[in-house]
């Protein structure tokens, strides 16, 4: 039942984001912009944590897998 209902919510989320970018033509751009920052906030914060679990595990020192996350995150810009 669980799956029925989260299968359905992803759908409607679907469908509320293309009707949104139809009707809100003129602003796609923002549009575009919000859903890329929602993307990536999503990737950092779960990706994030269990690196840093992982490097604890490894005896690497946060920091250092801080800072590579942020050199590649600004090179890809």
């Amino acid at each position: 039942m669980l799956t029925i209902f989260l299968t359905s919510l992803g759908m409607l989320s679907t469908l509320a984001g293309g009707f949104t970018a139809i009707y809100a033509h003129r602003s796609i751009r923002l549009l575009m912009g919000l859903s890329a920052g929602v993307l990536l906030s999503a990737t950092f914060f779960d990706l994030l944590p269990e690196s840093l679990l992982i490097a604890q595990k490894q005896q690497w020192n946060s920091k250092i897998i801080l800072g590579i996350v942020i050199v590649g995150f600004w090179g890809s810009i």
